[in-house]
């Protein structure tokens, strides 16, 4: 019903792609779930009126709940149902990708200009070779509200505005926990996001590799800042804000390979 109800949601908010295979399939999982449990839903039968007002005004809930996940978290709490799914990615060592940012920064005026114009880079997250001009201000910055650098570093593969749960169980439940190298090639910075654009590979690693479906989003990066006001999801922007002149894509000498698993993130 959740999955139904989803997809319900994406057509009447037009914020993705519904495609007639969908609908026809989503119509025959419910059709048998219905004949499956016909007998108890029979024996659970109520006045027609009472029925009708009452699942209506659940069905209204359930809806208002998908359109805001943090209300769908409290509305699945308790409930025994599994949990939902926010999104499938690809986990990588924070540790690592800000190391990767350190030594660019060693290199490239553009970069150094660009984190110190915003208070530098937290030193938690740095290499120990390099050193911010500012680096006295970097808490602060944080602290202020003038930006913030992601400490979950991930390549999200699919958002659940994109996929139902059943979907997102059906393709990526057999990768969960599978290892994966990405290759981050470049670093893009705007006014308001900066990431690290990345290629994902086509199989897993390991003795037995797996096929990884395409990624959702049309660009495979790594968010590692955003600023004050501003969703880490504006990184999905960023190629077509360079074409504009609008951020600067900065290359790395040589592609730098980093290890990650595959894992779900749950509301």
């Amino acid at each position: 019903l959740l999955d139904a109800l989803h997809l319900q949601y994406v057509i009447d908010t037009k914020t993705g792609e519904v495609k007639e295979d969908d609908l026809v399939a989503m119509e025959t999982r419910l059709r048998k779930l219905l004949i499956l449990h016909q007998v108890r839903l029979k024996s659970m039968s109520a006045p027609v009126d009472d029925s009708r007002e009452k699942f209506l005004s659940q069905i209204a809930a359930r809806v208002m709940d998908i359109d805001n996940i943090f209300q769908m978290k409290n509305a699945l709490r308790g409930t025994g149902l599994q949990q939902f799914i926010e999104i499938v990615s690809i986990d990588v060592d924070a540790k690592k990708i800000y190391d990767i940012l350190s030594k660019l920064a060693l290199h490239n005026v553009d970069v150094v200009n660009f984190f110190n114009s915003r208070g530098g880079l937290p030193m938690a997250k740095c290499s120990d070779d390099y050193t911010v001009q500012r680096e006295e201000t970097a808490d602060q910055v944080l602290k202020e509200g003038g930006g913030t650098f992601v400490e979950k570093t991930h390549v999200t593969m699919a958002h659940f505005s994109q996929l139902s749960q059943q979907k997102f169980r059906d393709t990526y439940g057999h990768l969960d926990g599978s290892s994966v190298s990405v290759s981050v090639t470049d670093l893009i910075i705007g006014e308001t996001v900066s990431a690290f654009s990345v290629i994902v590979p086509k199989k897993t690693d390991g003795e037995t590799p797996l096929d990884i479906p395409p990624l959702q989003n049309a660009y495979s990066h790594i968010t590692i800042w955003f600023g004050k006001g501003e969703s880490a999801a504006r990184s999905n922007d960023l190629p077509t804000m360079v074409e504009r002149g609008e951020a600067k894509r900065v290359m790395l000498e040589e592609g730098v390979q980093v290890s990650g698993k595959i894992g779900y993130w749950f509301i």
